[in-house]
């Protein structure tokens, strides 16, 4: 995601702290110098006309032309992410303040994503607290910036840019597609319903079939509904060349039915082969056997976590901080499956109040 520059819309249109470099098409405002185009402001509309805002921060006023038409009102708190083009004189518009630079407008990149409307008045305080913080340490603090020693030189031509690719190519390996990750499935099961209440309470976390589609595409982390009640993930797949091999070697705590434990005598060993052997060829025929083998699917949600507050809030500040365009209270559960759904909502409250996150049509982001 490209940076946005969080500043104030009274500097913008200050010409002593604020201009247009027209060689390199940028605003140049601070000390060490911030080159920029893309800003990210929060303000009031004060005023709307076809596909025209006119949002106020609080320090000035800016025009927010949209491509397409955005549901807000007048009187709401908006947070703008978009990019600042010198407007020509000829284009001035009745909502744009007439000072030396209110010929500038805020253009968004990408208007379904590029505004956003704020729940939270008091993300308004929060901001210009951040913005001030920022002039502090960054844009006006002085610092020198390290010299690039390629600053002046000249760009290569493109000719000798190819040139050099092509000479310098390794013979023989063809740039290959970057194989993308697979996609978790979702897979339904029927099982007895005491299994499923055995599946739903940990007991059991093993499930046996053919090693035949659907069963033989089953990867880990795929999602398998037991009896259309019951979601688990599966943790890991076995294949075995038989049913014999495949008893022998797992739990058969863990993937037995009830009321097939083993015993101690000779008649209660037999009687539980014979109750083993009659459950599963009850699905598993001895023909899908011999073709294919079995499967094993290991399947069980992960334990829930008990994270301190500072941990969870850490947690999934790192997981929004990664989505440029925010998540939802369902998508950060889905994130974290390891914690509760009130301990996500508790946390992400706690962050709004501390100024780090925002809500904007029910998806938090960063500040």
């Amino acid at each position: 995601m490209a940076h946005y520059l969080k500043l104030l819309l009274r500097d913008v249109k200050n010409s002593d702290r604020c201009e247009w470099d027209d060689n390199r098409k940028k605003f140049v405002l601070g000390s060490p110098p911030q080159l920029f185009t893309r800003v990210r402001v929060m303000g009031v509309v004060r005023g709307l006309a076809n596909h025209m805002l006119e949002i106020d921060d609080g320090t000035a006023t800016i025009l927010v032309q949209a491509t397409v038409a955005v549901s807000v009102g007048l009187g709401d708190l908006i947070d703008c992410l978009g990019e600042l083009n010198p407007l020509h004189p000829r284009m001035k518009c009745q909502y744009i303040m007439s000072t030396q630079y209110a010929g500038i407008k805020l253009q968004p990149l990408t208007p379904r994503r590029s505004i956003y409307r704020v729940e939270n008045p008091n993300m308004e305080t929060l901001r210009f607290l951040e913005v001030l913080q920022l002039y502090k340490e960054c844009y006006f603090s002085g610092r020198v910036l390290p010299t690039d020693p390629m600053d002046g030189v000249a760009p290569l031509p493109t000719v000798v840019k190819a040139s050099l690719k092509r000479k310098f190519a390794p013979e023989g390996l063809p740039s290959l597609p970057s194989a993308a990750l697979p996609t978790p499935a979702e897979y339904f099961f029927t099982v007895p319903e005491a299994e499923c209440d055995r599946f739903a309470s940990g007991a059991r976390q093993l499930e046996l079939r053919a090693n035949k589609p659907p069963y033989a595409i089953v990867r880990a982390g795929d999602t398998v509904v037991v009896n259309g009640s019951f979601v688990t993930k599966v943790r890991a797949t076995r294949t075995y060349s038989s049913l014999a091999k495949a008893l022998a070697a797992e739990d058969s705590a863990r993937l037995l039915p009830a009321g097939t434990s083993n015993g101690t005598l000779l008649a209660h060993r037999l009687a539980h082969a014979a109750a083993v052997q009659a459950y599963f060829r009850s699905y598993l025929s001895e023909h899908e056997e011999r073709a294919a083998g079995v499967v094993v699917l290991e399947m069980g949600n992960p334990p829930v976590v008990v994270l301190s507050a500072e941990e969870t809030s850490s947690l999934l500040y790192q997981q929004l901080e990664a989505a440029a365009d925010g998540m939802t209270l369902e998508e950060l559960a889905i994130a974290c499956p390891q914690l509760k759904t009130q301990a996500i909502l508790d946390a992400v409250t706690n962050m709004q109040m501390d100024g780090m996150i925002y809500v904007a049509n029910l998806r938090y982001l960063v500040l």
